[in-house]
Formats: structure tokens, C-alpha cells, sequence
């Protein structure tokens, strides 16, 4: 499949990826509280929407942005895009209705974003920071008990904009990238414009891609499997021609082609061959792309490489939260003094959150070595 088509998965994604989501964005949350405070003194700028970067950033946030964004992929159709499968174009993709479809989901995902962080905040109702002058502050049930004015967790506007930025690296993941950083910037406006707390936007950045990954998981557009539909109902000797194709022929010396594995300071490599050429490698920090290409041919040990890949980044967050919580227990611990309760507590979230970054990087470093194994099995046969 060329690098142009896109590629959606097939079947549904495995309920574990929300809960770990949802883990690491609590965590994520817990640690930019204990900042909350010392970001608000800290940075500030008011006229951050006087200039143009400030004002593109913030329309990220604004629903119309992803309207206007959804209409457009909706109309691309017919042929637009074509769908190949081993270098061959299987069927002019995407139809109709997979653009529609396609179009629904980058509107949809903003949109609910947006809303559930409007009902978090009348939960919640903690006001925004400049009206307690960087204290947390919490409005009473009684006071505009409907209204989310004036209420900061979490941030709607980062909200809408994850929301929209995680679907479009779903349905265009080469254009991943441009959805993340302008996402990001918005919710760094937020900050810099003093109506947010750092964890008001670090909690609606994990809200939006539980939002994007809900809808995915259940109205994800097919083509994958329609194209390997198309695949199953090719005639046999253009089946034939394509697996006898140099280009296609698969790798059967053990040789030149079993994989390994070799540990470093950073993290697991795998290599291939007697001439141990590196293939990818999953760091314990940065866990690195997708290792689909490394177990091709192998759908269980594709399936055990995104398992592992997911595992280092659980570990490698909770490695990052961990060291951040440290720091931040000492910083308690030197202004405290004698009194260092407070700091304690710190240090004991931080060693926990240690323990787990340890359990789920081993974690990732067996299943990683599953994955080999089952790959290599097909040179016993």
C-alpha cells in the first residue's frame, strides 16, 4: 500500500487502549497540578490573541474551524484517492459514502469534545486561575448551577482541538503532525492568556483523543478490509503473479532473515539477519514508529509489536511523571523545611509511578521478545 492511501484498521480497537489512556491522563493531570500554581506567576501574556499566530492557534479550538475542515474532506470522492494493495490499485477510493463518512467523524469528535469538557466544567467548577489570582477556586451549586462561564476544567477550547487533531491523524496519519502542534499551540495560548491551568489543558488533550479513539472504534471507515475484500476475489494467477513478483517474494532464509534482539542504555533494537542490520528500534523514552513493517507477513506478531510499542509508552510516561514528581517533592521539601508532609506525599506518588514505569517497560521488553519469537517460527517449518 502506498504511502498516500490511507490505512485503517481492521476490527475493533481493544478496549485496554482507553484504560491506559485514560491512566496516563490522570497521571499526566496529577503531575500539572503540582505546577498550576508556579505556571501562572510565571508565564503570562495577555495580547497573546493581538497577533496572528495567537489568533490561529485559538480558532483551532473553535468548532466552525473543524466544520469547515469536515466539509471539505467530505467532498473528496470518486477517485480522489486511490486504494493499493502490493503496488496494485485494488479500487478508486474512497466511495461516497466512506468521504462522508470520513467527514462526519473529523466534525463529531470536536464537537463532543468539546461538549463533554463543558459539562466536566459545571462538575467540576473550578474557576478559571486570573479570578483567584492563580489559587483554585470552586463555585458553588447554587451560583449559575447550568452555567459554564467563568469555569476553567477542563479546557473546551484544547478540547475541540485535540478532539479534531487525534481524528485527523486517524484518517491522515502522514498529516498527523500539523493537527498536533497547531492543537498543542492552542492549548498553550490558553495557558499563556491566563483562562487556563496547565492541567485544565493536559486533561482536555487526553479527553479529546478518548473521544476520537470511541468514535474510531465504532464507525471507523473499512478500507483495509475492503481491500483485501477486493484481494480475496482477484483471479488466481493474478494472485500467482503477484506473489511470484520479485518485489513480493517473501524472506525465507533464517540466515538473512530472522529477527533478534539487542539491549542498549536507551532501549530494545531489533535486527535482522547474521549481519544483525538494525530494523527499528523501541526506546525506553522514545518508543519510536510502528514495528508493522519489521513482523510483515505475520499478523500475531504484528499484533504483539503494537502491543509492545503501546506498553513502552505507558512505561515511558509514567518514567517521564515520575522523574517530574521527584523534582517537584524536592522543591516541596526544600521550601517546607522541617514540615515535609506535603513533600512526603510527593515523593511517595512519585515512587509509585516509578513502579509502574518499571513494570510496563519489562512488560514491553516481553512481549517485544514474544513478538520475535513468533515471527521466527515460520523458519522451523
Amino acid at each position: 500500500m502506498t504511502e498516500s492511501s490511507p490505512v485503517y484498521e481492521v476490527g475493533p480497537l481493544p478496549a485496554r487502549q482507553a484504560w491506559r489512556a485514560l491512566a496516563i491522563t490522570v497521571a499526566a493531570t496529577a503531575v500539572a497540578m503540582m505546577i498550576d500554581r508556579s505556571t501562572y506567576e510565571l508565564f503570562n501574556a495577555p495580547n497573546v490573541y493581538d497577533k496572528d499566530l495567537g489568533r490561529l492557534l485559538r480558532v483551532m479550538g473553535f468548532a466552525g474551524t473543524w466544520l469547515a475542515m469536515a466539509v471539505a474532506v467530505g467532498l473528496q470522492h470518486q477517485g480522489d484517492d486511490p486504494t493499493f494493495y502490493r503496488g496494485q490499485m485494488i479500487a478508486p477510493q474512497p466511495s461516497r459514502a466512506t468521504a462522508r463518512r470520513r467527514g462526519w467523524l473529523l466534525f463529531w469528535s470536536p464537537i463532543l469534545a468539546g461538549g463533554l469538557a463543558e459539562l466536566l466544567k459545571i462538575v467540576v467548577r473550578r474557576e478559571r486561575p486570573a479570578l483567584n489570582d492563580g489559587a483554585y477556586g470552586f463555585r458553588e451549586w447554587g451560583e449559575r448551577t447550568l452555567s459554564s462561564a467563568g469555569l476553567a476544567f477542563p479546557s473546551s477550547h484544547t478540547a475541540v482541538a485535540f478532539g479534531g487533531a487525534f481524528m485527523l491523524a486517524r484518517l491522515f496519519p502522514r498529516a498527523r503532525w500539523v493537527g498536533y502542534v497547531l492543537a498543542a499551540g492552542c492549548g498553550i495560548t490558553r495557558i499563556l492568556a491566563r483562562a487556563h491551568f496547565v492541567s485544565d489543558v493536559v486533561f482536555a488533550a487526553g479527553l479529546g483523543w478518548l473521544v476520537s479513539w470511541a468514535l474510531w472504534r465504532k464507525w471507523a471507515p473499512r478500507t483495509a478490509a475492503l481491500a483485501l475484500l477486493a484481494m480475496i476475489s482477484m483471479p488466481q494467477s493474478a494472485q500467482a503473479q503477484q506473489q511470484t513478483s520479485p518485489a513480493n517474494m517473501p524472506c525465507i532464509e533464517y540466515e538473512r532473515c530472522a529477527l533478534g534482539l539487542t539491549a542498549s542504555v536507551t532501549g530494545m533494537t531489533v535486527f535482522q539477519g547474521t549481519d544483525a542490520a538494525p530494523r527499528a528500534k523501541l526506546g525506553f523514552f522514545l518508543p519510536g514508529k510502528t514495528l508493522d513493517n519489521v513482523f510483515a507477513g505475520d499478523t500475531t506478531a504484528i499484533r504483539l509489536g503494537r502491543d509492545a510499542r503501546s506498553q513502552r509508552i505507558v512505561g515511558a510516561v509514567l518514567s517521564a511523571t515520575s522523574v517530574l514528581t521527584m523534582v517537584a517533592a524536592s522543591f516541596m521539601a526544600i521550601d517546607a523545611g522541617a514540615d515535609g508532609s506535603s513533600a512526603n506525599a510527593v515523593f511517595l506518588l512519585g515512587a509509585v509511578q516509578g513502579a509502574g514505569a518499571v513494570y510496563f517497560q519489562l512488560k514491553a521488553d516481553n512481549t517485544l521478545s514474544r513478538a520475535v519469537w513468533m515471527f521466527n517460527r515460520r523458519f522451523s517449518r
